[in-house]
């Protein structure tokens, strides 16, 4: 039977702003920790001008000789200034952290949408990828929830220098995330710019994809070819007792 009437297929965009809950709000500093850091600026495919931190390894150690770069892809809330503390013991177990904000997000240009951060993501590699200061071939992506599902598309879509991805409770999709919640609606959208899309195309090097109740270690792109290690809630930050980024 059809509808009795037309679906408004022009609200589309509308669907996808809710998957985005940004904020200009400054929350938190690495200061506050007793850190030193850099503000950055940089640029995305499309020019929107994105923000992010650059803080160095601590304990002595200059950003050359640290034990790699981990890029933090954060959550679909609030900004970078409330989720880098997700991140922040980083530097004190000898990596470089560097945080960014998607379009749209703390002090990033833009509005946030599927294929702009998407592209915000691979932007925010090559920019770490290209500074002088750090070992462009010893990067590692780090990505929450939102980002969980980002850290996998941007790698694939952008994986040189990058030696490992974790993805802690990543979105698989924006519609297997809109059919949890409306069940039907996620099949209008497009998932061109997801983790469902691009997961295949991950090197072979090392990636991570965790939960509340498990760690899954995935050597492969072949997604039936994991471990499962035991884990912790998602805030009591697993990765310590993990110690994933020791090469």
């Amino acid at each position: 039977m059809n509808p009795p009437y037309p679906f408004p297929f022009h609200l589309l965009p509308t669907m996808y702003r809710s998957f985005y809950f940004p904020d200009r709000i400054p929350y938190d500093s690495p200061a506050r920790a007793g850190l030193a850091y850099e503000q950055t600026a940089f640029y995305s495919m499309d020019g929107t001008q994105l923000w992010g931190w650059f803080i160095p390894a601590a304990n002595g150690l200059s950003a050359r000789e640290a034990k790699g770069t981990v890029i933090h892809m954060h959550g679909n809330a609030q900004n970078l200034t409330a989720h880098w503390q997700f991140a922040k013991w980083l530097p004190h177990k000898g990596f470089n952290l560097f945080e960014f904000d998607y379009r749209g997000f703390g002090r990033s240009q833009g509005e946030p949408e599927p294929k702009g951060i998407f592209e915000d993501a691979v932007a925010a590699i090559d920019y770490v990828r290209n500074r002088p200061d750090i070992d462009p071939e010893n990067l590692f992506i780090f990505g929450q929830s939102l980002g969980g599902m980002l850290a996998i598309a941007s790698a694939a879509a952008n994986p040189r220098g990058v030696r490992a991805v974790l993805a802690e409770a990543p979105a698989h999709s924006y519609s297997a995330w809109m059919n949890d919640n409306i069940p039907g609606m996620g099949d209008l959208l497009d998932d061109t710019w997801t983790a469902a899309a691009w997961i295949t195309r991950l090197a072979p090097f090392r990636s991570f994809s965790s939960t509340a109740a498990k760690i899954q270690l995935c050597p492969t792109p072949t997604p039936s070819a994991c471990w499962m290690l035991p884990g912790k809630p998602q805030n009591s930050s697993p990765l310590k007792k993990a110690n994933m980024w020791t090469p």
